[in-house]
């Protein structure tokens, strides 16, 4: 009797072990400009403090899959728009948890910038017929192999 009750005990753990692996769901939804309502494509969609976390695709769709069952803090990412922060998602047992997401247009402004011609002077004030070349230029020059005669 005692063998058949060990044997009932390591069936029943088993089962247990392996509901407690199954207790996954997942989350999907849709992320859109909140003006336009048109699909944004590369979203990142991140569940915090976790590896989980999805892109969404052409149509703005996402799905993150094989979440563990638990109350999740989820993070919303798009150049130019604002993040969006989603505090209680909860994922169920075997459930689809839905989230579509608007975001809205956010200005990102950075540094100025200064744009400067060329990477050699050019003086105007030499005729068309004559140019100045310095050794650097020639240097440069491929196929000219250092020679100005081929350079030119």
């Amino acid at each position: 009797m005692s063998r058949c009750k060990f044997q009932l005990l390591v069936v029943f753990c088993f089962i247990v072990s392996m509901s407690a692996f199954a207790q996954k769901g997942s989350i999907q939804g849709k992320v859109f400009d909140q003006s336009t309502q048109q699909p944004l494509v590369g979203a990142n969609v991140v569940l915090v403090k976790t590896p989980l976390g999805a892109s969404s695709d052409m149509d703005g769709q996402y799905v993150v899959e094989q979440v563990p069952v638990g109350v999740y803090l989820v993070e919303v990412t798009y150049m130019g728009y604002s993040k969006q922060t989603f505090p209680s998602v909860v994922v169920k047992t075997n459930r689809t948890t839905t989230l579509n997401v608007g975001l809205q247009m956010n200005v990102v402004e950075g540094e100025a910038v200064t744009v400067t011609a060329g990477y050699f002077m050019r003086n105007e004030e030499n005729p068309v017929s004559v140019q100045c070349l310095n050794h650097e230029e020639i240097r440069r020059s491929p196929g000219a192999r250092e020679d100005v005669s081929r350079m030119l």
